[in-house]
């Protein structure tokens, strides 16, 4: 709830494993209770895939993006996507297939709105738990993407 009243139209709220979803809420106890929503905890079985939620934001997005260029659509507001994760993605088997899908959403978002000057969507990954695979994955997203053209 720290990031309250930044969202005028209010802030979404999903989880990688499950269908529970909070959009466009300013009211804590939306997010409480879907925090406490039994079909958003992880359960045995159950793996994120980090590709397929990643990939899902960023079609929509995209998607939104696209349609704003009709001369009645208003703006797409710019997005930040705080990821709070533990960083092991168990659904997915190759890592560097997260990398790739963000690589590949900053290179069609390029071709949406042209060069990035500024930046329409940022992603923020805040890592709980200590596993160090994952710690050096997160870190290598936050300083070598560059390396790839990603601002």
């Amino acid at each position: 709830m720290k990031a309250a009243g930044q969202d005028d139209n209010g802030m979404d709220l999903s989880f990688t494993v499950g269908t529970v979803k909070v959009v466009n809420k300013k009211d804590k106890s939306d997010f409480t209770k879907a925090m406490r929503d039994g079909h958003a905890e992880a359960a045995d079985g159950k793996h994120t895939d980090m590709r397929k939620a990643l990939g899902d934001i960023f079609a929509t997005y995209l998607e939104d993006l696209q349609s704003a260029r009709s001369p009645f659509k208003k703006r797409v507001k710019d997005l930040t996507l705080i990821v709070l994760t533990d960083g092991i993605w168990a659904g997915v088997r190759n890592k560097d297939d997260v990398r790739q899908t963000i690589i590949h959403f900053v290179k069609k978002l390029e071709g949406v709105v042209g060069k990035l000057r500024h930046r329409p969507m940022s992603i923020e990954f805040i890592q709980f738990g200590r596993d160090d695979d994952a710690t050096n994955m997160l870190w290598s997203f936050d300083n070598e993407l560059k390396h790839e053209g990603i601002p």
